[in-house]
């Protein structure tokens, strides 16, 4: 998913059981339903993970929607 890194002052994060683990960079990525920036890169991490905060309070807010089986994230601007 990247295909090349931006610095970030951001050079750990730690996980649920404590442990450090280290951020290569940032970048912003491209998916199907949107664009995300400052995008972690955490080569150890063993799934990606997004962070709802982080994904419906940019300036082009997005909503989330969680259902039994699924997540449907919609663009604001986007009429439904």
């Amino acid at each position: 998913m990247f295909s090349y890194l931006n610095d970030c002052n951001t050079k750990n994060i730690y996980v649920g059981d404590h442990k450090s683990l280290s951020v290569l960079g940032t970048q912003t990525i491209h998916l199907e339903n949107g664009q995300f920036n400052d995008v972690l890169c955490v080569p150890t991490l063993s799934y990606k993970l997004l962070f709802v905060y982080q994904i419906t309070h940019p300036r082009d807010g997005k909503t989330i929607e969680f259902s039994p089986h699924d997540v449907v994230t919609r663009d604001l601007r986007d009429p439904i």
